[in-house]
């Protein structure tokens, strides 16, 4: 199946990176952003949707991305998390932070949460079995 970031598509029309987004033009102007690329690529069929985390944040998000599909929450262990070039979760103590402000959010937002502590294998087994 396709794969689309809808990261990648915000960069690519706004031709910058999303920390330049946040930082010059605000999480405010990022997150309609990001809630236009959902509304584009939600109809489409038979494609798997990547979206940052901040996707819960608006239920809207929800409507659109769970009219046309399953919704997997990818639960990683924080420490295992980037945060270099995250401008919203720029160091471990922001990411926690982050993640308590959203957890309840995730769990509702999600069908199906799939452990991706291990190696990649094991979350794909898991996605599949669910579907």
């Amino acid at each position: 199946r396709e794969f689309i970031d809808t990261d990648v598509l915000i960069e690519q029309k706004e031709g910058t990176d999303i920390p330049t987004i946040i930082n010059n033009k605000g999480e405010g102007y990022f997150r309609a952003l990001e809630k236009e690329v959902i509304k584009e690529v939600a109809p489409l069929t038979c494609k798997v949707i990547s979206t940052g985390g901040g996707v819960v944040t608006d239920k809207e998000n929800h409507f659109y991305l769970s009219a046309n599909g399953i919704i997997f929450l990818l639960n990683r262990d924080l420490e295992k998390l980037a945060t270099n070039g995250r401008p919203l979760s720029s160091d471990l103590d922001a990411l926690k932070k982050r993640y308590e402000e959203r957890r309840d959010k995730y769990l509702d937002f999600a069908d199906f949460e799939i452990d991706n502590n291990g190696d990649i294998e094991k979350a794909v087994k898991g996605v599949l079995e669910r579907l």
